[in-house]
């Protein structure tokens, strides 16, 4: 007896296929009035486009009813066989409560790597945002979770919309044309890690537990994006940052990465998401080291910290994106150096890799440069005499 004949008995088979088709549809009616009734849903992107062995962007879409969340818990899973998290993929500018860049003692712009990148609009909101990886699950066997933490010390509620995005390597072992899943944690499908059960949970300002729903999302890969920016240029004169420049297109938007020389595989994408335009100014530039400062009569010495930069592009409202471009060199100058690039020597004779001199008076031309020694030199046969570059004075104008 087949499953027609087990569920409908002595009815005539159209009847049955009838009633099936109906119990179908109000069952997936029911569904659709199941789903509505979740007070928070979590929607993971589901047509974000890659390539194997790129990184790739997922964002994650918040809706909720009119209850707001004031803090949130959600989980996704992954295929460990097939992606990875870029766990220091963006970088994000730690800011002050006005919106501004928050900088240390020496004026540099502090910022952190995550591989979860959250929207302006919750730091506006006063939340932040903490990520955590597990890999691998007990259940479901063969995945790996990234748990990501919205919280605050307000009750302001978490904004709608896409709020966050998670960052991941597309692994060697996938095929072109391929999909990969991204699949949501919530109490109908928890992940077990250890003894824990884990499933993404929402809070109200008031305590209220809300019911939560994550929908899957897919990464489809193999699709062929633009051609990468051309004439991509970074700046090695500037003191504040390093501005990036390439050849725009117009419908075209751009990203920009940084990496360090020697380690291609840890790239930053950097700025807070893609911008339009043929330019980027980085401020988290990592600033040169200083050797030994400048004085009066002496050049000092700096050692640019080298970056790489590159840029990849993709059509507005398109998320096929092109390969990055070809790294270019580029660097933050000291802040009283001078375009004078001669190799310092090392003390035992040789090039010291990478440093450059630094003028006490960057600005001063050769002529400046003689008046203030000629001053120098007056001033010492004023108060005393003068031997090989040193005035010594005395308390009774003589030796």
């Amino acid at each position: 007896m087949n499953g027609v004949e087990r569920v409908c008995g002595r009815l005539a088979a159209g009847l049955c296929l009838v009633l099936l088709w109906a119990v179908a549809a109000l069952m997936t009616g029911a569904g659709t009035a199941m789903a509505q009734e979740y007070q928070v849903v979590w929607t993971v992107q589901q047509d974000a486009l890659s390539q194997v062995g790129g990184v790739v962007e997922v964002s994650m879409d918040l809706d909720y009813g009119p209850t707001a969340p004031a803090s949130l818990v959600l989980f996704v899973s992954y295929e460990t066989a097939r992606l990875a998290p870029a766990t220091s993929y963006f970088e994000v500018v730690v800011r002050n409560l006005d919106g501004t860049p928050m900088r240390d003692l020496l004026g540099n712009v502090v910022s952190r790597n995550t591989g979860v990148y959250p929207a302006p609009a919750l730091a506006a909101a006063g939340k932040i945002v903490e990520a955590e990886y597990v890999a691998p699950l007990a259940e479901p066997a063969g995945r790996g979770l990234v748990g990501v933490v919205i919280t605050g010390l307000n009750s302001s509620p978490v904004p709608k919309g896409a709020v966050l995005t998670l960052a991941f390597n597309v692994l060697e072992a996938n095929f072109v044309n391929d999909t990969v899943p991204v699949f949501g944690v919530d109490a109908g499908r928890p992940a077990v890690h250890g003894s824990r059960v884990l499933a993404s949970s929402a809070s109200a300002a008031s305590g209220q537990r809300l019911d939560v729903a994550v929908n899957d999302g897919l990464v489809s890969l193999g699709c062929e994006g633009p051609a990468a920016p051309a004439n991509v240029a970074a700046s090695t004169d500037r003191t504040a940052d390093v501005r990036v420049t390439w050849d725009a297109e117009e419908g075209m938007e751009y990203r920009v990465l940084r990496s360090v020389p020697g380690m291609p595989g840890q790239v930053t994408a950097l700025g807070q998401g893609w911008v339009t335009g043929g330019s980027f100014t980085d401020i988290t530039a990592p600033a040169p080291d200083i050797l030994n400062l400048a004085g009066c009569f002496r050049l000092g010495t700096f050692r640019p910290e080298l970056a790489l930069y590159s840029v990849k592009a993709r059509a507005v409202g398109d998320n096929c994106e092109s390969m990055p471009s070809e790294p270019v060199q580029g660097y933050r100058a000291a802040a009283n150096s001078s375009a004078v690039t001669k190799r310092l020597s090392a003390s035992n004779g040789g090039p010291v890799p990478g440093t450059r001199r630094m003028a006490a008076f960057p600005q001063a031309s050769g002529a400046l440069m003689t008046a203030l020694m000629l001053a120098g030199l007056a001033a010492g046969a004023r108060n005393g005499k003068h031997r090989a570059g040193v005035t010594s004075q005395t308390p009774h104008g003589g030796d």
